[in-house]
């Protein structure tokens, strides 16, 4: 599908250069303006912060510590910020360099189809290899249904008891693989196993953190926290940064290879410490609560989709992609533009929405399923 230039956007709206606009119902296109395009308060503190200093290396600027202090107010007391990244795909390295210093042993374990980044490692981590390389050490399971889990439990703990294991890596609910999560009793169980054998578990909340799917974070669905917590996107809606959490008995230490050049940079420092006290002031509850009844009132279960979600991060899987894509193709044509990948579509509303642009835009997409 060929996408207009887009010149400017407003809130839920996108201008483009030819003088139409669309109806933005995946927050850009991958769930990051949370609090909509060009939010005049986030752009004040990052106007601010362009006059006073852009780039200071492994300077400490006053308002990264403000950026970290405002991220560990949200978190538990158990957590520290371990470091301000660029991507989630850099924090999610950091979390594997980490979480190796921290155990003392080289394998990791995730789940097929997760979106960890798209590093070499990264992308190894959790996607089929068309490319003929190999990295030892690194073992891939499905993301098990509810009648698979057990024995997916099973050959976990197999690997992990041998010592060999640093993390696990877990995206609780996978983004591009149609919104699929496991139970929490899943990860629970999952928790309970990793901590007897002294494995980490690595939450990669870069999707659903800071309210997207409801609750704060989604480990606050379950009975544990995780040992380490990547997170992006909606930290600084939209502007390019990430973070690692870690609990605070990991410490960083320069073994681990923290930090980059742009890691940690003064403007994106600002955007997140902006982001987040605005988020302060809202029941963001309540907004994505909103926000899921009334998806759930647009789209029943039907029998020709499939749809999952939480809060305001949703999927409506069809059985064939050609189905997927034309819905996407056809609600842009009709002024609405939402997120599409393989068979699914995503509806990933930004909290500050307006109410008639929502409908509008749930109503075109419900004509064309």
């Amino acid at each position: 599908m060929q996408l207009k230039q887009a010149v400017r956007a407003k809130n839920d709206i996108i201008y483009n250069k030819d003088g139409t606009e669309h109806i933005d119902v995946c927050s850009g296109g991958h769930g990051t303006v949370f609090l909509g395009h060009s939010n005049p308060e986030i752009a004040r503190y990052v106007h601010e912060q362009i006059d006073k200093i852009w780039h200071a290396g492994k300077i400490e600027t006053d308002i990264c510590e403000n950026a970290r202090n405002i991220v560990e107010s949200f978190l538990p007391k158990e957590y520290h910020l371990a470091g301000l990244y660029n991507t989630g795909m850099e924090a999610a390295e950091f979390a594997l360099r980490a979480a190796r210093v921290i155990t003392k042993r080289k394998d990791v374990i995730s789940f097929e189809k997760s979106m960890h980044g798209k590093s070499m490692a990264m992308s190894y981590l959790a996607w089929d290899n068309p490319f003929g390389y190999h990295l030892d050490g690194f073992h891939k399971f499905p993301l098990p249904q509810k009648n698979e889990e057990e024995d997916t439990l099973k050959k976990i703990e197999s690997i992990v008891k041998e010592g060999n294991t640093a993390a696990v890596f877990v995206e609780p609910m996978q983004g591009t693989n149609c919104g699929i999560s496991a139970s929490d009793d899943f990860y629970n169980a999952l928790y309970e196993i990793c901590n007897k054998h002294g494995t980490l578990v690595v939450f990669d909340e870069v999707l659903t953190s800071f309210y997207r799917t409801g609750k704060r974070f989604y480990f606050n669905n379950l009975d544990f926290i995780p040992d380490m917590v990547i997170l992006g996107k909606i930290m600084g809606n939209g502007f390019t940064v990430s973070g690692l959490v870690m609990k605070k008995d990991h410490e960083v230490e320069p073994v681990m290879l923290p930090g980059s050049t742009y890691a940690g940079n003064p403007l994106a420092a600002s955007a997140v410490y902006g982001t987040l006290s605005i988020m302060k002031k809202m029941d963001m509850t309540m907004k994505t609560g909103m926000i899921a009844d009334t998806i759930k009132r647009y789209f029943q279960a039907q029998d020709n989709f499939i749809l999952r979600g939480k809060g305001a991060l949703w999927t409506l899987t069809f059985e064939e992609k050609q189905k997927a894509e034309e819905i996407a193709r056809k609600a842009y044509e009709n002024g609405v533009f939402l997120s599409q990948t393989g068979s699914f579509i995503r509806i990933m509303p930004m909290v500050t929405y307006s109410k008639d642009n929502l409908e509008k835009a749930l109503s075109v997409i419900r004509d064309l399923i």
